[in-house]
């Protein structure tokens, strides 16, 4: 958010378990909440982040995956059609299988786990709801935490100061800075 307030453009950021500040408290799964925060703000743009983004968590309750990934991004995307907002809907490097790294925009989407699944599967909803949608896929975010366990990034931090860590030496990771990530999406904006 600080990107855009920067720049002055007027903005709602909405938030459920982490709303304080200037973050509004809106479950996303209340679909009378959601259509409340549209009809009150009339966003022009609306940039659809809220996900639940660690694959470990999903990968045993895959109705919840579809629930939060795909199901949300639907509700927002059809509210934003409706609404004449322009949509950007982050996604993940997740829909593909890692075998061919870096992806093209085209590259063929191959998930191998219930996260890459639900996150693809918001991915279609949003372009079939709002087919003038931008959908980002983006890999491996890092940026300001409140603590190590928020991204896969930092909490690596916590293993690597083990006495004996255990890690892989097999992945090849694309690491995305937040604020790199808030600034290409402002100028998209513009």
């Amino acid at each position: 958010m600080r990107v855009f307030q920067e720049r002055g453009w007027t903005l709602r950021g909405l938030a459920f378990s982490r709303a304080s500040g200037a973050l509004v408290k809106c479950d996303l799964f209340d679909s009378a909440q959601l259509a409340h925060q549209f009809q009150d703000f009339q966003p022009d743009i609306v940039i659809h982040c809220a996900a639940e983004r660690r694959p470990d968590k999903l990968e045993a309750d895959k109705d919840y995956a579809i629930r939060i990934n795909a199901d949300v991004a639907r509700s927002v995307g059809k509210l934003a059609k409706e609404h004449q907002s322009w949509l950007i809907y982050l996604s993940t490097n997740y829909v593909f299988d890692g075998k061919a790294a870096p992806y093209k925009e085209d590259g063929v989407p191959c998930p191998i786990n219930v996260y890459g699944e639900s996150k693809l599967a918001g991915e279609r909803a949003v372009a079939e709801v709002h087919p003038g949608a931008a959908i980002l896929r983006v890999p491996l975010l890092y940026g300001p935490i409140e603590k190590l366990e928020e991204t896969s990034l930092t909490a690596l931090l916590k293993t690597v100061k083990e006495a004996a860590p255990k890690l892989d030496n097999w992945q090849e990771r694309f690491p995305t800075n937040t604020e790199d990530l808030a600034l290409v999406m402002e100028a998209f904006c513009e």
